[in-house]
């Protein structure tokens, strides 16, 4: 910016965008890979959907990130873990390796967030019910921008799944092993809710579900400032 007295360079903060990148699911798998190159900076979300038989284990990729576990929510049939990395090298796909067998494992990726959870998750196991939670919905109250996720685990639905907020990032929404992974941005600071719902209601069997709220990467803010003067000198009183 520049004016017949004085030129000063004024810089407009970066401002960061929640959004989602990609996902993809794999079924019965040890290893699941992206089928996009993932990129340096942004978090990797890893659901495990475990039922009877499944050994479970942990979780590693041949890049070497680190996992941080954010629910674990073990019943019987419908075991879900929620884990995530944010990532430290991008360029190509990442393979996640687990020591067990998943029903289900789930890869979604996210910008402009990091791997802090805003509150405690919310979680709850259902039983033949129609919904999940079977009472109030799952309920998370967020400080600002965050990315919500809510995921949904159910041994069988005869029927069809639903949610009461956002979209859907992968899911099967009737028969064995049915499943939701869903996302959405919470705008600012509030109290969020989510609700699966199953109908018929009768043909559902056992479900877990959980929300979790992950903050917005912190935006710096900058100032003004001044770089130069013109003229540099002048007599008292000179403009």
């Amino acid at each position: 910016v520049s004016s017949n007295v004085a030129s000063f360079v004024v810089t407009t903060p970066a401002t960061q965008t929640v959004s989602y990148v990609n996902s993809k699911t794999c079924a019965a798998a040890s290893t699941c890979t992206t089928d996009w190159n993932v990129t340096a900076g942004n978090v990797l979300m890893v659901m495990f959907y475990d039922r009877v038989g499944d050994p479970g284990g942990n979780i590693s990729d041949g890049q070497g990130n680190t996992y941080a576990s954010f629910t674990s929510i073990g019943n019987y049939d419908a075991g879900v873990s929620l884990l995530g990395s944010m990532l430290t090298s991008g360029g190509s796909p990442l393979k996640i390796n687990s020591s067990g067998i998943h029903s289900r494992i789930v890869l979604a990726e996210f910008s402009g967030v990091i791997l802090t959870a805003d509150g405690s998750p919310a979680q709850s196991q259902s039983h033949q019910y129609g919904a999940c939670p079977n009472s109030d919905p799952l309920t998370v109250t967020t400080s600002g921008s965050d990315l919500l996720l809510s995921v949904l685990v159910e041994s069988v639905t005869n029927g069809a799944t639903t949610f009461s907020s956002g979209t859907l990032a992968q899911g099967v929404g009737s028969g064995t092993g049915a499943f939701q992974f869903v996302y959405q941005v919470a705008p600012s600071a509030g109290t969020y809710k989510q609700q699966f719902t199953f109908s018929p209601e009768y043909n559902a069997g056992n479900q877990t579900c959980a929300m979790v709220a992950l903050r917005s990467t912190p935006v710096m803010t900058s100032t003004p400032s001044l770089t130069s003067l013109a003229p540099t000198t002048g007599v008292v009183g000179a403009t």
